[in-house]
């Protein structure tokens, strides 16, 4: 699958992301001690976004995640930013074109 060069282009970032393994003893999330690099572009645009359960939700940063094949990037997996801050992950949102999945959409707290 081919990854168009214009789209990358607009992803001059990269997020780190581990993948959540399950919870602790004490109910604290756990992740794999391995981290997979994707570009992604980032911007700061503060908004709300509503849950399944009507519950409205601040938002300050969406990333665009480059995100194609067999990844898959969920709400439950932690994020790290350029700068080493892990915000929450909200909501994720994905994206096809017409040779498949694309992109992710991933809307950070805080």
């Amino acid at each position: 699958m081919s990854y168009s060069t214009q789209l990358l282009a607009l992803m001059p970032s990269t997020i780190k992301v581990s993948t959540r393994t399950g919870h602790d003893n004490y109910g604290k999330a756990t992740f794999a001690a391995s981290t997979t690099n994707y570009r992604a572009r980032i911007v700061q645009k503060p908004g709300y976004i509503r849950t399944g359960e009507s519950e409205e939700l601040s938002y300050r940063h969406i990333a665009w995640i480059r995100s194609t094949g067999g990844t898959s990037i969920t709400a439950s997996d932690r994020l790290t930013m350029p700068d080493g801050s892990v915000p929450p992950v909200l909501a994720i949102e994905r994206y096809s074109d017409e040779d498949g999945p694309n992109h992710v959409k991933a809307f950070l707290g805080w």
